[in-house]
């Protein structure tokens, strides 16, 4: 007996054009945000040379409803590169990751199983991020508050293994709170919202997919003084 593959749309709520349009807009604002902050922090470099380096991971929520219903929840892994810009606790923030998720964007015959759709992103984040309680306690405690912008690479393979790649780009905020542990080390948990611009797989007939995610990861600090 053999079986035919009649796939019928996911049934997306349409994210539309708006979710593009918003995060297009809050891109520019965090980047000159990024720029006036930086700038401001910078004219007291931090002496001698301070910079950390972070590795963490966790999981993700897709914010979009469509996203979230077909796929579910993901896994997230990121490292991080950050000097300090100021003695009052002003870092730069490079980073790198990789998410991944998998699910079915289409219903099928339940009698039959369907293997999964899946897809991956490569973020590439650059921004700021501050320790509001730099100046204010002696405790091996840091309050960091984050913003920054980012461009992800991504790619969507259906169950048969046809795929396909584009990027995106958008921004996020975040918070993180971390322990200074022994030595150099430290231990973070970080909450990070990321808003992204719908993506569109050109020669496909995939519907516009909004990557937009919730995210909490638990990682590790290295601290390095010069």
């Amino acid at each position: 007996m053999t079986c035919n593959r009649f796939p019928v749309a996911h049934p997306r709520l349409q994210s539309g054009r708006e979710n593009s349009n918003r995060a297009r807009g809050l891109l520019i604002l965090t980047i000159l945000g990024v720029v006036l902050f930086s700038a401001g922090s910078a004219e007291v470099l931090a002496s001698p040379l301070i910079y950390a380096f972070d590795a963490g991971g966790g999981f993700f929520v897709p914010l979009d409803s469509g996203n979230r219903s077909a796929y579910g929840t993901g896994a997230e892994f990121s490292f991080g590169f950050s000097p300090m810009l100021s003695t009052s606790g002003t870092w730069l923030m490079f980073e790198v990751g990789y998410m991944k998720s998998a699910g079915h964007e289409y219903w099928n015959d339940p009698t039959f199983e369907m293997p999964e759709d899946k897809y991956w992103l490569v973020p590439i984040r650059l921004g700021v991020r501050r320790d509001v309680l730099a100046e204010s306690t002696s405790f091996p405690i840091k309050f960091c508050l984050g913003a920054g912008f980012q461009t992800i690479l991504t790619g969507w393979k259906d169950g048969y293994g046809t795929s396909y790649k584009s990027p995106t780009f958008g921004l996020l905020l975040e918070i993180r709170p971390e322990l200074t542990l022994s030595g150099p080390w430290g231990l973070w948990l970080s909450n990070r919202m990321t808003f992204l611009g719908d993506v569109t797989y050109e020669d496909s007939d995939i519907p516009e997919i909004n990557y937009s995610a919730n995210s909490l990861q638990i990682g590790l600090s290295y601290t390095v003084h010069r």
